[in-house]
């Protein structure tokens, strides 16, 4: 990303550039120092769900041979309910308030001032704050689908009555 350039003739506006040769890079050193950042939480992230989904896997099987199957499943279905009712509820938040939702989220993973753009800066220009809540919206609209699933599939019924 560091090596790309606007096209011949073409530069940022100078009022963003500390020397003129950093007017042709396509994305300038806060930028690229900020994607850096995006991706060390990127793997952090898959490291994390990497390791849940090992673990339930773990525990899926574990329960299948210990004879807690059924205890197991019902687990499974709290967790898919459980994770559908918070997603619903960060989603609803999304929609009242996602310019503090975006904030608090910035403000969790990554140093303070660090995620902050100018309008002219490239990464606003290619992905504004719409197509952001657009994605909070897409990834939690699938997560919680997932949950309901997840919580109709592994559901068990009583045997009783």
């Amino acid at each position: 990303m560091g090596d790309l350039r606007f096209p011949e003739g073409q530069q940022t506006p100078p009022a963003t550039c500390q020397f003129m040769a950093d007017c042709t890079r396509f994305y300038n050193d806060r930028e690229l120092k900020h994607m850096l950042d995006v991706k060390n939480v990127v793997k952090a992230a898959l490291n994390v769900w990497i390791f849940s989904l090992v673990l339930v896997l773990g525990l899926g099987i574990w329960a299948w041979f210990g004879d807690w199957w059924r205890e197991y499943r019902r687990g499974l279905s709290r967790g898919g309910w459980l994770t559908a009712i918070l997603i619903a509820a960060i989603l609803l938040l999304v929609l009242v308030a996602f310019g503090v939702v975006f904030v608090a989220f910035h403000n969790i993973f990554f140093q303070s001032g660090t995620w902050t753009f100018l309008y002219s800066d490239s990464l606003i220009r290619l992905f504004p704050e719409r197509f952001w809540r657009d994605t909070f919206l897409a990834v939690g609209v699938i997560s919680g689908g997932l949950g309901i699933i997840l919580g109709y599939l592994a559901r068990v019924k009583d045997s009783k009555g």
